[in-house]
């Protein structure tokens, strides 16, 4: 009976160190691993690998308009349809705030921006009780194992992702 406590305690723990308490996808440091782990496969097998990164555009105007329990509800409903539209082997995770990391492995360049540019249309699509008209910025970049380190590859998407900002929001742009 105690092993199976322990286990059952064992299991919660896990799942609380490795989870968003708001959004029910991985926390930073979980899809960090993740990624470091996929990185590295993705090296040794000369696989490849994509990375999205967007967030919510204005989103500090959402909590203005709403309060931040309407802005909860935003990131709550936009992370449940991005989840439904992603693969088995894709992982998703909340990097901070508003701002979000799908990492996508056994991917080419041109499917990372396709899923990407899928995932920007369903939020415009979504359709949200708290604010209308929602929509993200994605940056996309694909590892080039020769070069790149976990840092590069995130400053990448990064990079990608506020180029579409620039660029006038709801947009995928890849680096």
């Amino acid at each position: 009976m105690m092993d199976i406590a322990l286990s059952h305690s064992y299991r919660n723990l896990e799942y609380l160190n490795s989870t968003d308490e708001l959004t029910n996808i991985f926390n930073r440091r979980k899809i960090q691993e993740t990624l470091t782990l996929e990185l590295e496969r993705a090296k040794r097998y000369n696989a490849d690998l994509g990375l999205i990164l967007f967030d919510i555009d204005n989103f500090k105007q959402i909590n203005d308009s709403v309060g931040h329990n309407g802005g909860d509800r935003v990131l709550v409903k936009l992370t449940q349809t991005i989840q439904k539209s992603l693969r088995n082997s894709d992982f998703f995770g909340r990097w901070g705030g508003e701002e979000f990391l799908v990492v996508i492995p056994e991917i080419t360049k041109s499917e990372a921006k396709h899923l990407a540019e899928k995932i920007r249309e369903i939020v415009t699509q979504m359709g949200c009780s708290v604010v209308d008209n929602l929509s993200c910025s994605f940056g996309v970049s694909i590892l080039n194992k020769e070069q790149d380190t976990l840092d590069t590859l995130i400053e990448r998407a990064h990079r990608a992702m506020y180029k579409a900002k620039e660029l006038g929001k709801n947009r995928v742009e890849v680096l």
